[in-house]
């Protein structure tokens, strides 16, 4: 069923009749165009530069299964391989299937093999393809994704070292899109029977040992030409990095629970488990674990060529120092302290940027000059090295955490403006290539490049760039050719400190828009406008785009965010307003009525700032945290259902605390502080119509959109909460998708209509 059924149909005929194109025109883009947008993802190129491996994703509609939710991607994505040296074309690697999708791991040293992921229902496989002839060898083993640093590495001899999961499960960031729909059903069919217990626990402080464990995954070797897999060492491995000699791998691994302390702010990602370095020397099969002096942190494996291992220690959760581990002997170096340049993000994640640089550690640290390159054994000694000249690494990096914080080695393709170079360890430049105006790279080896253009309409073209004249792999979404994109327009304005800010403004081709729809996303600050929202962009959950094709102007702006000073809640309206006066303004917009649509943090923002002013004629506000307090204490789904893959307390905590919200410290520490950013606590001072939408698997819980219902409910104001069932924090089915935006449509078109708001301000009991 549609939103309003009956109600809007008279509505929806006539934005049906607005936005039809006529016959030999260009028309507006749809949910249609989105659903059948193809996508490129990795690409690889050997070091001799003859094989390149590219990662194509179908059109979102061309699958079977939606059950991966945000994942899907994964699902969609096959691997192409083209020869580059014969010129060949882009071909598929492996057949095309509905029910699969394919990922590439490393290609071998030599560029023959590849190791390949194979997604098919609730199994992750591993095999070895040879890209010669496309003959595939499966392996019976589950492996491990690339997440928190690298996960397979090829050995000299010809195998592949690869973390797998134990008894065959998927990978955590799998699992947690499925458990929860294949396990809970049959707990219910459990408990209803009556024959047996569907009891589980967890418990805390003296009771931590309270939950149940899954058996330990393992590192094994496979065989490149058999498929067959030797167990080297047994355990719950995140992280790999073979020595330049090939004698020594380096492992971090997951042990025993921890519990975050109550004196320090929740991060997302608060330690939950003691992590372990593990070395394991190839020749003997020896395994040992060094004695760390404080908790050994993720982000950083580095080998010298003499058997030298560079690791980051956690003294505490906000700093990070660097020692060294003797492979031979197990002695452990202790670096000294150094004012290290740290990264951090929302997620609490802390990542030092170190190296060897011939055998000497080197790190990013800050100073007077900025952030420079010294040694690390002696920060102070001369010379400190700048690296950016100009020039940064023109290939993105490879998957994981680690691999983009701290890769294994220094990145030798380097870009400065339209001009790329690759070069050799002794600074020797190996090949030049020059890019068409807009191009991206996307991978390079030898004397090849492969780069991606997109046009304005969202056309996409894969080039395969060498010493000979370019050439064209690939063309995808050439459907959006017929497309009138967006004309989009900067819109110049003040932020709240009074520094200038640049928002950006969507247009209808043609035509007068028939309102403004406002994006906001606090935290989000746009110098160029946002890749998200362009027509190529398989945006499936705010896509400007689709509003601006049903007649809609569509406003994405820029708005700073200081939590500390404000909370997510505080003046958001005012910074709101700054940018839509702006563009009305300067677009001569003024008498449009003005609606906000936001989606996970944005839709807390969107429901705060129609509490704070009445020039919002309506709200849709999805997958978004209404209630701050309730937010703080509430399990991840997946966790809740599969307690055996560890709490998630601190996942829940850490987002309100130092997280998007940032409101550094629990409900019980600052309670007014809970009550400003939470709101349900506003909800008598909303006039506009709200839509309010959440799917039933969202990790954000349903019961956040549904106590801001019963709040406006109680109050007798418009509103209304849609329900997707099976859908997490972004939709995945296509049927879904296609409501969801044919729903919010409906919304605009009868909501910013001319009637008097649903209900006045009251104030509170």
């Amino acid at each position: 069923m549609r939103l309003l059924t009956g109600l809007c149909a008279l509505v929806l005929a006539n934005a049906l009749a607005l936005s039809s194109p006529l016959p030999g025109l260009a028309r507006g883009y749809t949910t249609d165009d989105l659903l059948q947008t193809e996508a490129l993802g990795r690409a690889q190129i050997d070091p001799s530069g003859r094989w390149a491996v590219v990662e194509r994703q179908r059109p979102w509609r061309e699958i079977s299964d939606y059950s991966y939710g945000g994942l899907t991607p994964t699902m969609l994505s096959e691997l192409w391989v083209a020869d580059l040296k014969g010129r060949g074309p882009l071909e598929r690697l492996l057949p095309s299937a509905p029910d699969t999708g394919y990922l590439a791991g490393p290609m071998s040293p030599d560029g023959s093999q590849l190791l390949v992921y194979r997604l098919r229902g609730d199994r992750l496989s591993a095999g070895l393809a040879n890209l010669g002839d496309h003959q595939i060898v499966w392996t019976d083993e589950s492996p491990q994704l690339p997440v928190f640093g690298r996960v397979a590495q090829w050995t000299r001899r010809g195998e592949v070292l690869m973390l797998t999961t134990g008894e065959g499960r998927l990978p955590y960031h799998l699992a947690s899109r499925r458990t929860v729909q294949d396990r809970l059903p049959g707990l219910w069919r459990q408990a209803a029977a009556g024959r047996s217990s569907t009891r589980s626990a967890v418990g805390s402080g003296r009771f931590l040992p309270i939950r149940p464990r899954t058996a330990p995954g393992a590192l094994v070797a496979v065989d490149a030409r058999s498929g067959g897999a030797r167990t080297l060492a047994s355990g719950e491995f995140i992280d790999l990095e073979i020595s330049p000699s090939g004698g020594w791998a380096a492992l971090i691994e997951r042990a025993g629970d921890i519990q975050p302390s109550a004196e320090e702010a929740a991060r997302i990602a608060s330690p939950t488990r003691v992590l372990r370095l593990v070395l394991i020397d190839l020749t003997s099969g020896r395994l040992s674990r060094p004695d760390l002096p404080t908790p050994l942190a993720p982000g950083l494996l580095s080998w010298s060529k003499d058997e030298r291992l560079l690791v980051a220690l956690a003294p505490n959760p906000a700093a990070r120092q660097l020692a060294v581990a003797h492979a031979r002997t197990g002695r452990v170096e202790l670096l000294a302290p150094a004012p290290l340049a740290l990264t951090r993000n929302l997620e609490g994640s802390v990542y030092p940027r170190a190296e060897w640089r011939g055998d000497r550690p080197f790190a990013e640290m800050t100073g007077a000059d900025g952030a420079l390159w010294r040694d690390a054994a002696h920060p102070d000694a001369l010379p400190a090295l700048n690296d950016a000249g100009g020039w940064t690494s023109a290939i993105p990096p490879e998957p994981g955490t680690r691999l983009t914080k701290n890769p294994p080695m220094r990145p030798k393709v380097l870009r400065q403006a339209g001009e790329v170079k690759s070069i050799a360890a002794n600074g020797q430049i190996l090949a030049r290539w020059t890019l068409p105006p807009g191009a991206e790279v996307l991978a390079a080896g030898g004397d090849q490049l492969l780069a991606r253009t997109t046009d304005a309409h969202g056309v996409t073209r894969l080039l395969r760039l060498g010493p000979d004249s370019p050439s064209q792999l690939a063309a995808l979404n050439d459907h959006l050719a017929q497309v009138e994109p967006a004309r989009i327009a900067p819109v110049r304005h003040a932020g709240p400190d009074g520094d200038p800010l640049t928002s950006w403004l969507y247009l209808p081709a043609s035509g007068a828009p028939r309102g403004l729809v406002v994006i906001p996303y606090r935290g989000a600050v746009y110098p160029a406008p946002p890749a998200l929202y362009a027509p190529g962009a398989v945006n499936t959950y705010r896509n400007a785009q689709i509003l601006v094709g049903a007649g809609y102007a569509v406003l994405a702006p820029s708005l700073p965010y200081d939590a500390a000073r404000t909370g997510p809640a505080q003046g958001i309206a005012a910074d709101i307003l700054s940018a839509v006066d702006a563009a009305t303004e300067q677009a001569g917009l003024q008498h449009l009525p003005i609606a906000l649509y936001g989606h996970s943090f944005g839709a807390l923002g969107a429901v705060a700032a129609a509490s704070q002013s009445d020039r919002f004629a309506s709200v849709v506000a999805a997958a978004g945290v209404q209630d701050e307090v309730a937010s703080w204490g509430e399990f991840m789904l997946h966790n809740w259902v599969a307690p055996e893959d560890g709490l998630s307390s601190p996942f829940s905590a850490g987002k309100v605390e130092t997280g998007q919200a940032g409101l550094e410290v629990p409900p019980w520490a600052a309670p007014e502080r809970y009550r400003a950013a939470s709101n349900i606590y506003a909800a008598d001072q909303i006039t506009a119509p709200v839509l309010l939408i959440h799917g039933d698997l969202d990790e954000i819980r349903a019961t956040q959109s549904q106590a801001l219902f019963t709040a406006l409910y109680r109050q007798r104001k418009d509103a209304m909460l849609i329900t997707y069932w099976g859908e997490g924090h972004t939709f995945a089915s296509a049927a879904n998708i296609t409501d969801l935006y044919a729903s919010i449509v409906d919304w605009l078109d009868l909501t910013l209509a001319p009637p008097s708001p649903s209900a006045a301000p009251t104030p509170p009991p």
